[in-house]
């Protein structure tokens, strides 16, 4: 990351909006992936890292098609902050608004284009994208000609479950001088540890935080099969308080 005092010196950029997110102070102990791994700083930023690293030419994930996405996210970011880690406080600073400002906010909860992603399953793919096994985008898939990567079906588990054996005994950290600074080293052995009994219990890579985890899912029909994940932190009846109108 480049500091905003190097980038700019003295002369500071000024943003239309700042955005703060503060997240339940119980967040890292309430909130688990579906390999029973707890939710931690380094999720958030390894989505803060992806989402710039992808579009630079000098990245071993280069990717053409994130340039245009990029572009359009850059002419309005101005900077980012992470404030406080307990609890989660991260300032975002933007000249994009909207009339509700509801809509408008950046979190940078580990939400990616196609879903949820932790640290460690990016990791795998990550990996497996520098090495040309598997591409992250379609269109980078078929640009060289490369399985566009699954973390459901097909020759992407073996490729993966290849990966993460090697990660296993590597220690293997994405990104590790910059996330190196927010997982610990007992972090990095959970992880591993929990993807490797998920998937040989799974037979999947897909990791989620939500109500259901993915049991299976069945190409021919188009269907999926998803149980309850019984560590989801919120009670069933949380939100029924807004099934009927508010007492006036």
């Amino acid at each position: 990351f480049i500091n905003a005092g190097d980038m700019y010196g003295t002369d500071l950029p000024t943003a239309r909006i700042k955005y703060t997110v503060t997240y339940p102070a119980d967040l890292f102990d309430t909130v688990k992936w579906h390999d029973g791994s707890p939710l931690s700083l380094g999720d958030f930023v390894l989505n803060m890292i992806l989402k710039f690293d992808r579009a630079k030419p000098e990245s071993p994930i280069y990717d053409d098609s994130t340039v245009s996405t990029y572009d359009a996210f850059m002419a309005t970011f101005r900077g980012v902050r992470i404030v406080s880690d307990n609890p989660l406080v991260i300032e975002t600073y933007t000249d994009q608004w909207q009339l509700d400002a509801e809509l408008g906010i950046q979190d940078w909860w580990p939400n990616y284009a196609t879903g949820p992603g932790a640290w460690h399953t990016l990791g795998l793919g990550i990996r497996a994208e520098e090495e040309n096994d598997l591409m992250f985008s379609a269109d980078k898939a078929g640009a060289l000609e490369k399985p566009w990567m699954s973390y459901i079906e097909g020759e992407s588990l073996t490729v993966l479950a290849t990966y993460l054996i090697q990660s296993t005994v590597n220690d293997y950290l994405p990104y590790a001088p910059t996330l190196g600074d927010y997982v610990t080293q007992a972090e990095i052995d959970a992880r591993w540890a929990n993807l490797q009994s998920w998937y040989a219990s799974q037979g999947h890579f897909w990791l989620g935080t939500g109500p259901f985890y993915l049991e299976s899912a069945n190409y021919v029909t188009k269907s999926v099969l998803l149980n309850r994940f019984a560590n989801f932190p919120d009670p069933a009846d949380k939100w029924d308080c807004f099934t009927q109108a508010p007492s006036l």
